[in-house]
């Protein structure tokens, strides 16, 4: 039977072109391409999203063997509907992955796949092959243009950036980059200069970044922050809500909104407002950044928010129509979360603003 006809008949499982159960040879024969093109495809789809272990299963309950009678139109429909969500779940397994690659700044490889894809089709001469692969070229390069368009990248890296520079020369020009990891630049115990401008760029992914600076000396902080938002809702919508990390710039215990747009900050007031400047070019797929001094005793990775957040005092508790008994031990209960918690206020509002701030000296 010519290849033209063959395309145009009954979807069945090969019976000499097989490797297992004949649904590579039966659908290659039907769309009239290579049984290994089908083959690899099935692959990838096992190893990247496991589709097409489930595919294959029930491409081999559902398709007659070769040369088998089909099982009036009811079987057709069958077959037809599971043709139909094997080529969507393709066909999103392809775009899944171009958008993938191309945020990790792989586009130009997902592009020249698609091209190879497309000239193969056309090489093959036949009209049927080419309108075929039409679908898996929109697949892989829709995805690239829309991301390309809305300028989303992440760096290909996956593990954390921990730099602890001796002096301000160690800081690399380029800055710090990561994608699917955190960033910690530790400059406690960096060799800063008492005066002029630090400047130091962090290119930061999906994961929180922090800045640990001197806790006896004060460094002035300037921070330009781009976001791009972007990558994180890819990641977000595919990943679990462990990737949602917050986007806001916290300089010293305040916490400054990020609303999407290139914004710039900065904390020089107080009366030891002289010092450094470090200057912070920080662009995010929409992660946080911390910035504030830290005492060598503690590490700012397992406590990043320390010395704590600000107390406002418990007020007095309402006792009227409470029996007098009742009524003394809710006072002397409150009195006593009281001093406690006067004891945190005055502590953290002495350490919350940092060496720079209006109470470092007190």
């Amino acid at each position: 039977m010519p290849s033209g006809d063959l395309r145009h008949a009954p979807l069945t499982r090969s019976s000499d072109n097989r490797l297992l159960a004949g649904v590579c040879g039966g659908l290659a024969t039907r769309l009239g391409v290579d049984a290994r093109i089908v083959r690899l495809a099935f692959l990838g789809s096992v190893l990247l999203a496991g589709l097409g272990i489930v595919v294959y299963i029930a491409f081999t309950i559902i398709l007659p063997a070769e040369g088998e009678t089909e099982d009036g139109g009811l079987r057709s429909v069958i077959v037809g509907l599971a043709v139909a969500c094997a080529a969507i779940a393709g066909l999103a397994t392809l775009a899944l992955i171009a958008t993938l690659m191309t945020v990790f700044g792989f586009g130009g490889i997902v592009v020249a796949v698609a091209c190879l894809l497309l000239a193969v089709a056309l090489w093959r001469g036949s009209a049927g092959v080419a309108s075929w692969a039409l679908a898996p070229v929109a697949a892989l390069t829709l995805p690239v243009l829309t991301v390309t368009a809305m300028n989303a990248r992440l760096v290909p890296r996956t593990s954390d950036v921990v730099a602890a520079p001796a002096v301000v020369s160690d800081i690399p020009g380029a800055g710090y980059k990561t994608g699917l990891g955190s960033v910690f630049v530790d400059l406690r115990h960096t060799q800063l200069p008492q005066a002029g401008r630090v400047n130091l760029r962090i290119v930061a992914g999906l994961r929180r970044t922090i800045v640990a600076l001197p806790h006896d000396r004060c460094v002035r902080v300037e921070v330009r922050h781009d976001v791009d938002d972007v990558p994180r809702d890819i990641a977000l919508a595919l990943a679990s809500n462990s990737w949602r990390t917050n986007s806001d710039i916290t300089l010293f215990g305040q916490i400054e909104w990020v609303d999407g747009v290139s914004r710039s900050w900065n904390w020089k007031d107080g009366p030891q407002s002289t010092g450094p400047i470090l200057a912070i070019d920080f662009r995010s797929a929409g992660a946080g950044l911390i910035v504030r001094d830290y005492s060598d005793a503690v590490d700012p990775r397992a406590q990043p928010d320390w010395p704590g957040y600000p107390v406002y005092l418990e007020d007095r508790p309402d006792t009227t129509g409470t029996p007098r008994r009742a009524a003394q031990r809710l006072i002397k209960n409150w009195r006593e979360r009281r001093r406690d918690q006067l004891q945190s206020k005055h502590r953290i509002d002495r350490l919350l603003p940092g060496p720079c701030g209006p109470k470092a000296s007190s």
